[in-house]
């Protein structure tokens, strides 16, 4: 699946004759890449140069992969403002199913500068990428920016639930460049 700025507001992957849908408007948001059927074989998606103003979370649910194509400066995705305890992550990798989900995002900016102070977010962590319950993350070559220390360029969190019982989380990132008030890159939650 290849998407861009301009994309036509739904298009699809066949894989397998299963169905991963990519969403987007024609305003060039990207809004949430994701599988309906879970823990599924791999699905990859493309994000040609462009910026993507992103109004809500990236939900990614399913084992996929999503790359940039070009020079990572070239591929922006932008957290738009106005958010809630519920919308502040840019991507939020969550698996829920029997096996672990493998997720890889490379080659882009993730720019959540727009995300303010800490304090607007109460007691919840935010992160550019956030790796939860049965899910391991890979991200290579992304330029993450961000605004204040409360915001967390990578999030771990292990500490949600699949049928009552907590699994681990994992995230590896190489060759990822956090910009801006940096002082805050990686925090835990759960087990990781």
């Amino acid at each position: 699946v290849v998407v861009s700025a301009s994309e036509t507001p739904s298009v699809y992957a066949e894989n397998n004759e299963q169905n991963y849908e990519v969403v987007s408007n024609q305003s060039g948001k990207l809004y949430s890449v994701f599988s309906s059927l879970q823990n599924q074989e791999f699905s990859t998606v493309y994000l040609l140069p462009g910026t993507y103003v992103e109004g809500t979370v990236i939900y990614v649910y399913s084992s996929m992969d999503i790359v940039g194509l070009g020079d990572k400066e070239d591929i922006v995705l932008v957290k738009k403002e106005g958010f809630s305890k519920s919308n502040r992550h840019m991507f939020n990798v969550s698996g829920t199913k029997a096996d672990y989900i493998h997720v890889t995002i490379s080659n882009m900016t993730i720019d959540v500068t727009s995300k303010g102070s800490a304090s607007s977010f109460m007691d919840k962590d935010s992160g550019a990428v956030q790796s939860i319950r049965k899910s391991k993350v890979k991200c290579y070559d992304l330029n993450v920016i961000k605004a204040s220390d409360g915001l967390y360029a990578f999030y771990v969190n292990g500490n949600n639930a699949v049928d009552g019982v907590k699994y681990t989380a994992y995230l590896y990132a190489e060759n990822c460049i956090v910009q801006g008030k940096t002082s805050q890159v990686l925090t835990t939650n759960g087990t990781y």
